[in-house]
């Protein structure tokens, strides 16, 4: 079994298990889409994967940490799974918050585990928030919370690595959050004092607050992003199914922006890449995910259906009944694993 990557800096915060995990989506839920508190009634189906869904489902878009793996172990069956669904004239998509790395990097990693999708088959949180980008202010410098191996040519934005150098924090226009795997206290301070001089919009590229290991959770730039959110008064721009967005003269600032699940511009922007493979009625697209505050709130939102992975994930060890019961996020289905 893998740890939480060593190069990590999540020992220097407070290691969450699943409930408080649980508790902190509840706590910062307002900032997400609402769900149909009539759909509750209808209640989950107990299934023993997804292979029982073939008469009702043509697209499956999956989550990756928690259903596909968890950190580098790949879930038993995931691989022969997705493979399974294709022997049977299915579509498969990867629906990720992953930030740290591109596309690019994101599918050789799943090559890697085994996995047989193509860049076509793959969306993640940080290609949506690439091009929301070009909704900000165009002479805006960046400054880029991410790995120590980030480059500003990573981005088509005037970019600068967020690390020990307090001016850098000082002279960037906005932040943008992409991965905690580098980050400390020492440079959260950095962040925290720069803002209370001068509050600035921060972009968050993946909304989660924690990811799954098998050694335990880690925190994720979801965490980091409501609690600056809370501390400076940011008000949450993220646009609906029913907006579009504003032109930059007309942005208010300063924000804080999500781009990713549970939020709108992912499920749009994925889609209309089911669009483009002849998939569109939504009714028989379905989310798969370990998550009920993104997986599954995300995908009600966008109108698809929805199923909760539980043997791995957030929801391992945990009572999934009254999880749902208490956030009143009802899943389609609710299975133990893929397959």
């Amino acid at each position: 079994m893998h740890d939480i990557p060593k190069q990590t800096s999540v020992v220097e915060w407070p290691r969450l298990h699943a409930r408080s995990a649980f508790e902190r989506y509840e706590q910062w839920r307002y900032r997400c889409p609402p769900f149909d508190s009539t759909i509750a009634s209808k209640g989950s189906a107990a299934v023993s994967g997804v292979l029982e869904l073939l008469d009702e489902i043509d697209v499956f878009v999956f989550d990756a940490f928690g259903v596909l793996n968890t950190g580098e172990v790949v879930i038993d069956n995931a691989a022969a799974t997705v493979s399974a669904l294709r022997t049977h004239g299915k579509r498969v998509f990867v629906l990720s918050n992953g930030a740290s790395n591109n596309r690019a990097a994101s599918l050789q990693k799943l090559l890697k585990m085994g996995f047989d999708f193509s860049h076509e088959e793959l969306l993640s949180s940080r290609d949506v928030c690439e091009t929301g980008l070009a909704g900000f202010p165009p002479q805006w410098r960046w400054g880029v919370i991410g790995r120590d191996d980030f480059t500003p040519e990573q981005l088509s934005v005037d970019s600068v690595l967020l690390a020990d150098d307090k001016n850098h924090y000082d002279r960037a226009d906005a932040f943008l959050f992409l991965s905690t795997a580098h980050w400390s206290n020492t440079r959260q301070a950095l962040l925290e004092a720069s803002l209370a001089e001068n509050t600035r919009t921060l972009v968050i590229a993946n909304p989660d607050v924690v990811a799954p290991f098998p050694s335990g959770f880690s925190i994720e730039p979801g965490y980091f992003g409501h609690l600056i959110a809370d501390q400076f008064g940011l008000d949450c721009h993220n646009v609906t199914a029913a907006e579009k967005p504003v032109a930059n003269s007309e942005f208010p600032e300063p924000v804080i922006r999500f781009f990713g699940k549970p939020f709108a511009d992912v499920y749009t922007a994925m889609t209309e890449q089911i669009a483009q493979a002849g998939y569109r009625d939504s009714s028989r697209i379905c989310m798969v995910g370990d998550t009920l505050h993104t997986d599954i709130l995300g995908g009600h939102a966008a109108g698809w259906r929805t199923a909760l992975v539980t043997d791995h994930g957030l929801f391992a060890n945990m009572d999934v009944a009254g999880c749902i019961q208490d956030s009143g996020i009802v899943p389609d289905w609710i299975m133990p694993s893929i397959g």
